[in-house]
Protein backbone atom coordinates (compact mmCIF):
# COMPACT_ATOMS: atom_id res chain seq x y z
CA UNK A 1 0.00 0.00 0.00
CA UNK A 2 1.21 3.47 -0.79
CA UNK A 3 1.94 6.13 1.81
CA UNK A 4 -0.35 9.11 2.16
CA UNK A 5 2.33 11.24 0.46
CA UNK A 6 1.41 9.51 -2.80
CA UNK A 7 -1.85 11.43 -2.78
CA UNK A 8 -0.33 14.79 -2.04
CA UNK A 9 -1.43 17.37 -4.58
CA UNK A 10 1.05 19.23 -6.78
CA UNK A 11 0.20 22.74 -7.88
CA UNK A 12 2.01 24.97 -10.35
CA UNK A 13 2.04 28.74 -10.66
CA UNK A 14 -0.13 30.12 -13.44
CA UNK A 15 2.44 32.77 -14.39
CA UNK A 16 5.63 32.44 -16.43
CA UNK A 17 8.41 34.42 -14.75
CA UNK A 18 11.47 35.69 -16.57
CA UNK A 19 14.89 34.93 -15.12
CA UNK A 20 17.41 37.68 -14.36
CA UNK A 21 18.29 39.59 -17.52
CA UNK A 22 18.80 43.10 -18.86
CA UNK A 23 15.33 44.47 -19.55
CA UNK A 24 15.45 46.10 -22.96
CA UNK A 25 17.99 48.64 -24.17
CA UNK A 26 19.92 50.77 -21.70
CA UNK A 27 21.45 52.95 -24.41
CA UNK A 28 18.54 53.69 -26.74
CA UNK A 29 17.72 56.80 -24.71
CA UNK A 30 21.40 57.73 -24.37
CA UNK A 31 22.08 58.37 -28.05
CA UNK A 32 20.79 60.38 -30.97
CA UNK A 33 17.93 58.25 -32.33
CA UNK A 34 16.51 58.91 -35.79
CA UNK A 35 13.39 56.86 -36.62
CA UNK A 36 12.95 57.69 -40.32
CA UNK A 37 15.43 55.20 -41.78
CA UNK A 38 14.72 54.03 -45.33
CA UNK A 39 16.73 52.65 -48.23
CA UNK A 40 19.76 50.37 -48.29
CA UNK A 41 21.91 53.04 -46.64
CA UNK A 42 21.48 56.54 -45.30
CA UNK A 43 23.95 59.41 -45.24
CA UNK A 44 24.15 62.09 -42.59
CA UNK A 45 25.87 65.31 -43.60
CA UNK A 46 27.99 67.32 -41.19
CA UNK A 47 29.85 70.60 -41.06
CA UNK A 48 32.85 71.48 -38.91
CA UNK A 49 33.80 74.71 -37.16
CA UNK A 50 35.17 77.95 -38.65
CA UNK A 51 37.12 80.90 -37.33
CA UNK A 52 35.78 84.42 -37.82
CA UNK A 53 37.86 86.98 -39.74
CA UNK A 54 38.42 90.61 -38.75
CA UNK A 55 38.29 93.70 -40.92
CA UNK A 56 41.60 95.55 -40.78
CA UNK A 57 41.44 97.92 -43.80
CA UNK A 58 38.93 100.15 -45.62
CA UNK A 59 37.14 98.57 -48.58
CA UNK A 60 38.71 95.26 -47.71
CA UNK A 61 37.78 92.31 -49.89
CA UNK A 62 35.81 89.52 -48.25
CA UNK A 63 37.81 86.41 -47.54
CA UNK A 64 35.72 83.24 -47.61
CA UNK A 65 36.24 80.45 -45.14
CA UNK A 66 37.28 77.08 -46.56
CA UNK A 67 34.61 74.39 -46.68
CA UNK A 68 34.55 71.78 -43.93
CA UNK A 69 31.81 69.36 -44.95
CA UNK A 70 31.80 65.68 -44.03
CA UNK A 71 29.44 62.73 -44.21
CA UNK A 72 28.67 59.55 -42.26
CA UNK A 73 26.96 56.48 -43.63
CA UNK A 74 24.65 54.11 -41.77
CA UNK A 75 23.85 50.69 -43.20
CA UNK A 76 20.90 48.80 -41.73
CA UNK A 77 20.71 45.38 -40.15
CA UNK A 78 17.71 43.38 -39.05
CA UNK A 79 17.78 42.01 -35.52
CA UNK A 80 14.89 39.68 -34.77
CA UNK A 81 13.60 37.19 -32.19
CA UNK A 82 10.76 34.71 -32.55
CA UNK A 83 9.14 31.82 -30.71
CA UNK A 84 6.41 29.32 -31.55
CA UNK A 85 3.91 28.21 -28.93
CA UNK A 86 1.71 25.24 -29.84
CA UNK A 87 -1.87 25.19 -28.65
CA UNK A 88 -1.18 22.01 -26.69
CA UNK A 89 1.79 23.74 -25.02
CA UNK A 90 -0.58 26.19 -23.36
CA UNK A 91 -2.86 23.34 -22.28
CA UNK A 92 0.02 21.31 -20.88
CA UNK A 93 1.59 24.27 -19.07
CA UNK A 94 -1.71 25.42 -17.62
CA UNK A 95 -0.85 29.02 -18.36
CA UNK A 96 -0.61 31.51 -21.20
CA UNK A 97 3.11 32.23 -21.78
CA UNK A 98 2.71 34.63 -24.70
CA UNK A 99 2.96 37.90 -22.77
CA UNK A 100 6.04 36.80 -20.82
CA UNK A 101 7.69 35.49 -23.97
CA UNK A 102 6.96 38.77 -25.76
CA UNK A 103 8.75 40.59 -22.94
CA UNK A 104 11.69 38.18 -23.30
CA UNK A 105 11.81 38.91 -27.03
CA UNK A 106 11.67 42.66 -26.59
CA UNK A 107 14.46 42.41 -24.02
CA UNK A 108 16.58 40.42 -26.47
CA UNK A 109 16.10 43.06 -29.17
CA UNK A 110 17.00 45.80 -26.69
CA UNK A 111 20.24 44.08 -25.77
CA UNK A 112 21.11 43.67 -29.45
CA UNK A 113 20.56 47.41 -29.96
CA UNK A 114 23.05 48.07 -27.16
CA UNK A 115 25.53 45.74 -28.87
CA UNK A 116 25.19 47.73 -32.11
CA UNK A 117 25.68 51.04 -30.32
CA UNK A 118 28.71 49.90 -28.31
CA UNK A 119 30.30 48.43 -31.43
CA UNK A 120 29.73 51.72 -33.28
CA UNK A 121 31.20 53.78 -30.42
CA UNK A 122 34.59 52.06 -30.55
CA UNK A 123 34.54 50.59 -34.08
CA UNK A 124 35.10 51.88 -37.61
CA UNK A 125 32.79 54.55 -39.01
CA UNK A 126 32.12 54.70 -42.74
CA UNK A 127 32.65 58.25 -43.99
CA UNK A 128 33.26 60.22 -47.17
CA UNK A 129 31.12 61.15 -50.16
CA UNK A 130 30.05 57.58 -50.89
CA UNK A 131 30.66 56.09 -47.44
CA UNK A 132 33.70 54.02 -48.43
CA UNK A 133 36.30 55.71 -46.22
CA UNK A 134 37.02 53.83 -43.01
CA UNK A 135 37.49 56.13 -40.02
CA UNK A 136 38.73 54.55 -36.80
CA UNK A 137 38.65 55.93 -33.29
CA UNK A 138 42.15 57.36 -33.02
CA UNK A 139 44.67 56.55 -30.31
CA UNK A 140 44.32 60.12 -29.05
CA UNK A 141 40.78 59.28 -27.99
CA UNK A 142 41.82 56.30 -25.89
CA UNK A 143 42.83 56.17 -22.23
CA UNK A 144 45.35 53.36 -21.77
CA UNK A 145 44.81 50.48 -19.35
CA UNK A 146 48.04 51.19 -17.38
CA UNK A 147 47.57 47.90 -15.50
CA UNK A 148 44.77 49.39 -13.41
CA UNK A 149 41.01 49.32 -13.16
CA UNK A 150 38.77 52.37 -13.43
CA UNK A 151 40.46 55.16 -11.51
CA UNK A 152 39.76 58.83 -10.89
CA UNK A 153 42.72 59.92 -13.11
CA UNK A 154 41.26 57.88 -16.00
CA UNK A 155 37.88 59.55 -15.60
CA UNK A 156 39.57 62.96 -15.49
CA UNK A 157 41.57 62.09 -18.62
CA UNK A 158 38.35 61.23 -20.46
CA UNK A 159 36.73 64.44 -19.28
CA UNK A 160 39.78 66.47 -20.39
CA UNK A 161 39.68 64.96 -23.88
CA UNK A 162 36.02 65.89 -24.28
CA UNK A 163 36.55 69.36 -22.83
CA UNK A 164 39.55 70.00 -25.09
CA UNK A 165 37.36 69.32 -28.13
CA UNK A 166 34.65 71.74 -26.90
CA UNK A 167 32.19 68.87 -26.54
CA UNK A 168 29.03 70.22 -24.86
CA UNK A 169 29.05 69.62 -21.12
CA UNK A 170 25.48 68.33 -20.94
CA UNK A 171 24.30 64.90 -22.16
CA UNK A 172 27.59 63.15 -21.48
CA UNK A 173 27.52 59.45 -20.62
CA UNK A 174 29.97 56.95 -19.16
CA UNK A 175 29.44 53.23 -19.80
CA UNK A 176 31.03 50.92 -17.27
CA UNK A 177 30.76 47.34 -16.05
CA UNK A 178 30.15 45.66 -12.65
CA UNK A 179 33.88 45.33 -11.95
CA UNK A 180 34.36 49.04 -12.60
CA UNK A 181 31.59 49.84 -10.12
CA UNK A 182 33.60 47.96 -7.51
CA UNK A 183 36.63 50.08 -8.46
CA UNK A 184 34.62 53.29 -8.20
CA UNK A 185 33.19 52.54 -4.77
CA UNK A 186 36.76 52.41 -3.42
CA UNK A 187 37.44 56.02 -4.49
CA UNK A 188 37.02 58.48 -1.63
CA UNK A 189 36.12 61.38 -3.93
CA UNK A 190 33.15 59.37 -5.18
CA UNK A 191 31.88 57.83 -1.94
CA UNK A 192 32.50 60.75 0.43
CA UNK A 193 29.77 63.38 0.69
CA UNK A 194 32.58 65.90 1.19
CA UNK A 195 33.35 65.60 -2.53
CA UNK A 196 30.16 64.22 -4.06
CA UNK A 197 26.54 64.94 -3.13
CA UNK A 198 25.52 61.58 -4.62
CA UNK A 199 25.63 58.86 -1.96
CA UNK A 200 27.10 56.25 -4.29
CA UNK A 201 28.19 53.88 -1.52
CA UNK A 202 24.74 53.86 0.08
CA UNK A 203 22.94 53.46 -3.25
CA UNK A 204 25.44 50.90 -4.56
CA UNK A 205 25.44 52.52 -7.97
CA UNK A 206 26.65 55.58 -9.85
CA UNK A 207 24.22 58.25 -11.02
CA UNK A 208 26.16 61.39 -11.88
CA UNK A 209 29.80 62.31 -11.37
CA UNK A 210 32.17 64.74 -13.11
CA UNK A 211 29.46 65.73 -15.56
CA UNK A 212 28.75 62.17 -16.76
CA UNK A 213 25.53 60.20 -16.55
CA UNK A 214 26.72 56.73 -15.55
CA UNK A 215 25.24 53.59 -17.12
CA UNK A 216 26.31 50.14 -15.96
CA UNK A 217 26.18 47.47 -18.65
CA UNK A 218 27.46 43.93 -19.07
CA UNK A 219 27.65 44.34 -22.86
CA UNK A 220 30.98 46.21 -23.05
CA UNK A 221 33.75 44.64 -25.11
CA UNK A 222 36.46 42.84 -23.19
CA UNK A 223 39.65 41.03 -24.18
CA UNK A 224 42.57 39.58 -22.18
CA UNK A 225 41.05 40.73 -18.86
CA UNK A 226 40.64 44.30 -20.10
CA UNK A 227 37.19 45.94 -20.21
CA UNK A 228 36.74 48.84 -22.60
CA UNK A 229 34.51 51.47 -21.01
CA UNK A 230 33.17 54.33 -23.10
CA UNK A 231 32.74 58.03 -22.34
CA UNK A 232 30.80 60.01 -24.91
CA UNK A 233 28.30 62.72 -25.74
CA UNK A 234 24.78 61.82 -26.85
CA UNK A 235 25.32 63.47 -30.25
CA UNK A 236 28.49 61.43 -30.79
CA UNK A 237 26.57 58.22 -31.51
CA UNK A 238 23.63 57.73 -33.86
CA UNK A 239 21.03 54.99 -33.97
CA UNK A 240 18.95 55.08 -37.14
CA UNK A 241 15.86 52.86 -37.24
CA UNK A 242 12.71 52.43 -39.28
CA UNK A 243 10.33 53.37 -36.48
CA UNK A 244 11.86 51.46 -33.58
CA UNK A 245 11.08 47.97 -32.28
CA UNK A 246 8.23 46.07 -33.97
CA UNK A 247 6.34 43.32 -32.11
CA UNK A 248 3.55 40.93 -33.12
CA UNK A 249 1.68 37.90 -31.81
CA UNK A 250 -0.11 36.00 -34.59
CA UNK A 251 -1.53 32.61 -35.47
CA UNK A 252 0.52 30.63 -38.01
CA UNK A 253 -2.20 29.20 -40.24
CA UNK A 254 0.22 27.10 -42.34
CA UNK A 255 1.06 24.84 -39.38
CA UNK A 256 -1.05 22.16 -37.73
CA UNK A 257 -3.38 23.53 -35.03
CA UNK A 258 -2.21 27.03 -35.90
CA UNK A 259 0.37 27.70 -33.17
CA UNK A 260 1.10 31.18 -31.92
CA UNK A 261 4.14 33.01 -33.31
CA UNK A 262 5.60 35.61 -30.98
CA UNK A 263 7.87 37.94 -32.91
CA UNK A 264 9.99 41.07 -32.39
CA UNK A 265 12.46 42.86 -34.65
CA UNK A 266 14.16 46.13 -35.45
CA UNK A 267 15.54 47.46 -38.72
CA UNK A 268 18.40 49.70 -37.70
CA UNK A 269 22.03 50.72 -37.95
CA UNK A 270 24.44 52.73 -35.82
CA UNK A 271 27.49 54.88 -36.39
CA UNK A 272 29.85 57.10 -34.45
CA UNK A 273 29.19 60.65 -35.59
CA UNK A 274 32.34 62.37 -34.37
CA UNK A 275 35.55 60.91 -33.00
CA UNK A 276 36.17 63.87 -30.67
CA UNK A 277 32.88 63.13 -28.89
CA UNK A 278 33.93 59.60 -27.89
CA UNK A 279 36.64 58.35 -25.52
CA UNK A 280 37.55 54.72 -24.88
CA UNK A 281 38.76 53.97 -21.34
CA UNK A 282 40.58 50.65 -20.92
CA UNK A 283 40.27 49.05 -17.48
CA UNK A 284 42.07 45.98 -16.17
CA UNK A 285 39.89 43.26 -14.63
CA UNK A 286 42.79 41.00 -13.71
Amino acid sequence: MGAITTAFKKEFADTLYLKAQQAGSKLMTACRHETDFSGEAKFYNQYGSDEASEKNARHQDIQYNPDDYSRRMVTPRVAYWSKLVDTEDEISMGLDPKSALMNAGSNAIGRKIDDYLIAALRGTAMTGTDGTTETALGSGQKVAVADSGLTLPKILDAQELLNSADVPEDDRFFLYGPKQLKDLLKITEITSIDFNSQKALAAGRMAAFLGFNWIMTTRLYDASSVRYCMAYHRMGILLASAGGITTAIDKVITKVRQPWQIYADIYCGATRMEEEMVVEVACSEA
